[in-house]
């Protein structure tokens, strides 16, 4: 029997917010794999299963969110908004160069952006989700050379900033809501928890029995997206403990 593991499930230090999202990534990345290899019927079941319960728990959260929208949140949301503008227009003053090399890069990371629409105009989880995905590939070995090369680092370093500044509030007031109202939320986060763990125990079962590649390719996938999460969670951790400190 093969020796495959996961990484540390980070799902249970997610709030709520971060938790849809963590469902989401995994999904969309699975959903990547070569339809002609997602041959596994018991495999597509839970995969489906987990996708109407995570349009269930995403229903219920737009209905928190729409009473959440706190001044303090907005007021993040805001800062957010300008951090957005100012990476595009620092892009934009690049397309004026003179350089072919810089102007390439400007356009190639234009493009980038510009394949996620109007970012600011998103509903606030959208958004969220379009910036942590512009942020990610903007810190991948791709991008690093381009944006180092547009001198755009800084700008990079500030959305980042600001957007987990708002998703640290938002997730807040997303937690002290359901801590005051009861819903089914609670009980839908359960059961994707199940689901998501029956997923897991089986596929890791069907890499162990070497039963094909596509388990490893699954496995694999669900370990990027968990050692993504949990770099997310330790800087969630970092943050923190740094405001305790001030």
């Amino acid at each position: 029997m093969k020796t495959v593991n996961f990484t540390t499930n980070p799902a249970y230090q997610l709030s709520n917010v971060q938790y849809s999202q963590f469902m989401r990534d995994m999904l969309h990345h699975l959903g990547l794999i070569n339809k002609a290899e997602m041959t596994d019927e018991e495999l597509n079941q839970l995969i489906a299963t987990l996708t109407t319960l995570l349009g269930d728990f995403d229903k219920v959260m737009k209905i928190i969110s729409k009473s959440i929208l706190t001044n303090d949140v907005e007021e993040l949301d805001a800062v957010r908004d300008v951090s957005v503008r100012a990476l595009r227009q620092a892009v934009k003053t690049e397309l004026l160069s003179a350089d072919p090399a810089v102007l390439q890069a400007a356009r190639s990371v234009e493009i980038l952006m510009a394949s996620y629409g109007a970012i600011a105009r998103l509903l606030v989880e959208e958004e969220t989700r379009a910036i942590d995905s512009v942020v990610t590939q903007l810190e991948s070995a791709k991008y690093q050379p381009l944006v180092q090369l547009l001198g755009i680092g800084s700008k990079v370093v500030r959305l980042k900033t600001d957007n987990e500044a708002f998703k640290a509030k938002y997730s807040e007031r997303t937690e002290e809501y359901i801590a005051k109202n009861a819903s089914n939320n609670r009980e839908l986060r359960l059961k994707m928890g199940e689901t998501y763990k029956l997923l897991c125990d089986y596929v890791l079962t069907m890499a162990r029995l070497e039963k094909g590649a596509l388990y490893d390719k699954v496995v694999s996938t669900i370990n990027t997206i968990r050692t993504q999460y949990n770099a997310q969670v330790g800087r969630s951790g970092e943050r923190k403990a740094g405001e305790e400190k001030s």
